[in-house]
């Protein structure tokens, strides 16, 4: 093996190594409400994610506990770039909620799930 191969094999596993944590998918690492919790109603949803993510491809959307997707004018993102919110116009009533949301990672891939809570 040459030296000059040695060095450009040795300088490929360190970009490799060093880059991997950036290939990481965004986590949800909490929503307020909740996921499964008992809540009075809110008046916004929030959506903390393990790294930040771009409004531009991001989704939040909410349904009633008639199926019906309660109408807002879309998600924001917090001033750090983790959270998507999602106002609510108008008070929520008491039943099941269904959130979904989608997300881009920084690793270029969607990342997508739901979760309920319920307003009391």
């Amino acid at each position: 093996m040459t030296r000059a191969f040695q060095m450009i094999a040795a300088a490929a596993m360190t970009a490799a190594i060093s880059a991997s944590p950036a290939l990481a998918h965004s986590v949800l690492e909490r929503s307020d409400p909740a996921a499964d919790a008992t809540v009075p109603a809110p008046e916004r949803l929030e959506l903390t994610f393990s790294e930040t993510i771009g409004l531009r491809f991001s989704t939040l959307s909410l349904t009633d506990p008639d199926g019906a997707e309660i109408e807002t004018d879309g998600p924001e993102l917090s001033d750090d770039g983790h959270s998507l919110i999602l106002p609510l116009s108008q008070p929520l009533t008491a039943g099941d909620y269904q959130v979904r949301w989608g997300v881009l990672s920084q690793d270029g891939h969607k990342v997508d799930g739901e979760y309920g809570f319920t307003v009391e």
